[in-house]
């Protein structure tokens, strides 16, 4: 039993050992082409225009400057929202407090409603 139990680990060993060698090769070969692909870049670089590289920049650039605009613009709409619902829901309560009737206190009770909704 002991003899079979070392001939399995002995076997695993060689599995895992080839294993391990057929990764390094596969990492090595990856190595290579990431090493050839820096040389193509830095190759590519030297050739190409200054100005080329400005020119993605300043493109860059814009497009972010575009996008923070927008989501400026949309969080001042936000904000606007907000504003407009908290008014409405201040002149509701200031209305339910100055009713003289039941219906208008009930209309500006609703109107309150509304107006916290909005906020949320």
């Amino acid at each position: 039993m002991e003899a079979k139990a070392k001939q399995d680990k002995v076997l695993e060993i060689k599995r895992l050992t080839t294993a391990i060698a057929a990764l390094r090769s596969e990492m090595n070969k990856y190595e290579e082409q990431l090493e050839d692909c820096r040389k193509y870049k830095e190759f590519l670089d030297s050739i190409t225009p200054p100005e080329w590289f400005e020119a993605q920049a300043s493109k860059l650039q814009r497009r972010k400057d575009a996008m923070m605009a927008e989501w400026q613009a949309k969080c001042e709409d936000v904000r606007k929202q907000k504003e407009l619902a908290l008014a409405a829901k201040v002149k509701a309560e200031n209305d339910y407090a100055n009713a003289r009737t039941q219906q208008v206190g009930h209309a500006a009770f609703a109107a309150k409603h509304s107006a916290v909704e909005q906020l949320v």
